[in-house]
C-alpha cells in the first residue's frame, strides 16, 4: 500500500512543480502545462520602474503564451511607473494593480484585443485606474478610432484616459460596457452608431468636458449613472 501511495505522489510531483512561480527576465509567471499558457504573478520583491510583458516565454525548452495577469500580480508595487501589456493577454485579475500609485503609462499594441479584455470587478483591476494615460505603439491615444472588427467595448476599457479627446465607433459595435469611458475628461462629443443597443452603467460618468452626444433609436438600454457628473 505504501508503495502505491509513493508511486502516486511521484506521478503528481511534476504537476506540483509546474504550479510554482518561475522568474524569467525579471517577471514571475505561473506556467500551466495544459495549453502551454502562462499567467503573470506577483514578484516577492515587488515590480518597479518599467515592466514590459512579452507575448510568450520559454522555460525548459517549452514556449508558453502569456494570456493573463493574475489576481494581485502588481499589488503594492508603488514603484511601478509603466507597463506594457501584449495582445495575447485576455484577462486581468482582481486587485492586479492595487496601490500602484506611481503608475503613469499603460502601453498596448492592439486595440481589438484591448476592447475585448476582461478585467476583475475591483477598481484597481485595470491599470488605467492609476495611470490615466493609454498608449498605442508608443503614442498616447487622443483620437480613438475603434477597428471595424470590434463588436463590444469591454467594461472599463478606456477608464480614466484623460488625454482622450475624440472617439469614433464603427457600425460593428453593439454594446458599450460599464465605465468604458468613465473619467475621460478631455472627451467633448461622441456619436453613437445605429448598431449600438446598450450603454453600460457609468459608461461616460465624470466625462466633465462632454458637451454633445448623439444616441440613436437602436439603443434599448442605458445603465445607471451612465452620464453622471457630465456637467
Amino acid at each position: 500500500m505504501k508503495q502505491t501511495i509513493l508511486s502516486f505522489l511521484l506521478v503528481l510531483l511534476p504537476l506540483a512543480v509546474s504550479a510554482d512561480a518561475v522568474e524569467i527576465d525579471g517577471i514571475y509567471y505561473n506556467l500551466i502545462p495544459k495549453g502551454n499558457v502562462a499567467e503573470v504573478t506577483s514578484n516577492p520583491n515587488k515590480y518597479t520602474g518599467i515592466v514590459i510583458i512579452p507575448e510568450t516565454v520559454t522555460y525548459n525548452d517549452v514556449t508558453y503564451n502569456i494570456t493573463s495577469i493574475g489576481n494581485s500580480a502588481f499589488s503594492g508595487c508603488s514603484g511601478l511607473t509603466s507597463i506594457t501589456i501584449p495582445k495575447s493577454v485576455t484577462s486581468i485579475g482582481e486587485n492586479a494593480f492595487y496601490k500602484c500609485s506611481s503608475l503613469s503609462e499603460v502601453h498596448i499594441s492592439d486595440l481589438v484585443s484591448w476592447c475585448n479584455i476582461t478585467f476583475g470587478s475591483t477598481d484597481d483591476s485595470f491599470p488605467q485606474y492609476y495611470a490615466k494615460h493609454l498608449y498605442l505603439y508608443g503614442e498616447e491615444i487622443t483620437n480613438l478610432v475603434i477597428p471595424n472588427s470590434v463588436t463590444n467595448i469591454t467594461n472599463c476599457a478606456f477608464y480614466g484616459c484623460s488625454g482622450l479627446t475624440s472617439v469614433t465607433l464603427p457600425n460593428s459595435v453593439t454594446s458599450i460596457g460599464g465605465y468604458a469611458f468613465q473619467g475621460c475628461s478631455g472627451l467633448t462629443n461622441i456619436t453613437i452608431p445605429n448598431s449600438v443597443t446598450s450603454i453600460g452603467s457609468g459608461a461616460f460618468a465624470n466625462c466633465s468636458g462632454l458637451t454633445s452626444i448623439t444616441i440613436p433609436n437602436s439603443v434599448a438600454s442605458i445603465g445607471e449613472r451612465a452620464f453622471s457628473d457630465c456637467i
